[in-house]
């Protein structure tokens, strides 16, 4: 049982460091919501460790984030003023329905797992987007407005980021058999 207990935790803190170094592979857009890696270790955490532990990555990545700057954009008590904190939101809000959806150790469930997560991210960011240019900085922004600047450019690369989560997660799964018991 001890052990079971320190590898879940040891998963954990090992996906949570992915999430925090793939923050840092970024490009910058023109609106302020850079194109990163995390995505792909946002899906691949629940698809790997199950919607609980999951959720403990992101959760964990949200909070340290809080204090330190490992966000794409800095961090900090301050950081939720910025235009990319929503799709921080979102990671969260997408790690049980994808662990979830990925129980089934097959392509299809992890690829559809992925796709439904990368919608979370993209609704939920898009809405804190939306929220913050018209009630915080009162500027008049539609939500297709926010949609097309936040959402519709990283489509594509979203995409391929939900597959690239989909295929790893099947091999890591059959590599390490006690992901499966997670």
């Amino acid at each position: 049982m001890r052990n079971t207990n320190l590898f879940k935790l040891s998963m954990v803190g090992l996906f949570t460091a992915l999430l925090i170094v793939s923050a840092f592979i970024r490009i910058p857009m023109p609106v302020g919501v850079p194109f990163t890696a995390q995505t792909l270790a946002v899906l691949l955490a629940p698809m790997v460790l199950g919607p609980k532990y999951g959720f403990a990555v992101t959760a964990l990545y949200f909070v340290l984030g809080l204090f330190l700057p490992i966000y794409a954009g800095g961090g900090g008590p301050g950081y939720y003023l910025s235009p990319s904190f929503g799709f921080l939101i979102g990671f969260m809000a997408c790690a049980v329905p994808v662990g979830v959806l990925s129980r089934k150790n097959s392509l299809p469930a992890l690829l559809i797992a992925g796709l439904a997560g990368d919608i979370i991210i993209y609704a939920v960011g898009c809405a804190y987007f939306w929220f913050l240019m018209n009630f915080i900085q009162h500027k008049e922004f539609t939500v297709l407005k926010s949609a097309l600047l936040v959402v519709v450019p990283f489509i594509p690369t979203g995409l391929v980021k939900a597959v690239l989560a989909a295929l790893i997660a099947v091999r890591l799964k059959k590599l390490i058999p006690r992901l499966g018991r997670i």
